[in-house]
């Protein structure tokens, strides 16, 4: 009898703790609100870092956060399937043309930086070197200093920030690479990655590849280049001595409303700017 006792016990301590967890998430998931935030995938893990954040220190708003690149976040805002955007570079003419009506608010300062794998004994490389690599015209690491082998080529798909932002800041002579004839022509040599996540791994696991991240996706499993002699750290990037540099924007259709507008808020303020620093970003 006191067994049967103590097991009945034992099963309603259990049921209750089920129902306290259920209540919890119950509580969690029925938010009167909910923002919906896609886009651009550098900015894919500080903005869901400050969503984590935010639903923390409040009960009404939840927040809900996917990738897809930039152009995505764009076209998401501008047709009204989400209520802010992530880009990693400004809005394009052509897109505020088709969506006149978005409005940018940067958050955060950000370096596309030059990385190779861990192997290669390359340290760094001139605007005019990287250009030259994806236009096809170096195409061995012994002419950089480096190890006698073919570069492999990485870099980001079409609808990346990452890759705007790259393509627009590598100018040499007044050509901006992606205005140059011979990198259109060497496209097909570019194996083209959707995430900086994806690029990263890719560039870890191939002793002869190279790419480009945003700064905050290196790590010891990669080795950022200097660009013309400059590193790419969160000092250089703030004081705009780095030459790959840009802001991250979230955008809204119009003036935000008010449960974007405190979204916004927060990651720009105290705690949000500190999520950023915190992420490896570089905070306004």
């Amino acid at each position: 009898m006191e067994r049967r006792k103590k097991i009945i016990l034992s099963a309603g301590i259990i049921i209750i703790a089920i129902l306290v967890a259920w209540i919890g998430v119950a509580a969690s998931t029925s938010r009167p609100k909910t923002l919906k935030i896609s886009g651009s995938t550098t900015c894919l893990p500080v903005v869901q870092a400050c969503a984590t954040a935010y639903e923390e220190i409040q009960t009404e708003v939840g927040v809900t956060v996917t990738g897809g690149g930039s152009s995505v976040g764009v076209k998401d805002v501008g047709e009204g399937n989400s209520d802010i955007g992530m880009t990693s570079r400004p809005v394009k003419p052509s897109e505020l043309e088709a969506y006149p009506d978005i409005q940018q608010h940067a958050f955060a300062r950000d370096g596309v930086a030059i990385i190779v794998n861990l192997a290669n004994p390359v340290n760094g490389l001139t605007l005019s070197q990287i250009k030259q690599i994806y236009e096809g015209k170096i195409t061995n690491w012994k002419d950089l200093g480096g190890n006698d082998a073919p570069i492999v080529l990485m870099g980001r798909d079409s609808a990346s920030g990452t890759r705007e932002t790259f393509e627009t800041k590598i100018v040499v002579n007044g050509e901006k690479l992606e205005d140059s004839a011979a990198y259109e022509q060497n496209q097909a040599n570019i194996e083209q990655y959707n995430s900086n996540g994806g690029l990263h791994d890719a560039i870890a696991a191939n002793p002869n590849a190279i790419g480009y991240i945003g700064i905050g996706y290196i790590d010891s499993d990669v080795k950022a280049l200097a660009v013309n002699g400059i590193r790419c750290t969160e000092e250089t990037v703030k004081s705009e001595k780095y030459p790959i540099a840009r802001k991250l924007y979230l955008l809204t259709l119009g003036a935000p409303d008010e449960h974007e507008a405190d979204f916004i808020n927060f990651v720009l303020g105290e705690q949000g700017q500190a999520i950023v620093q915190q992420e490896g970003f570089v905070k306004l």
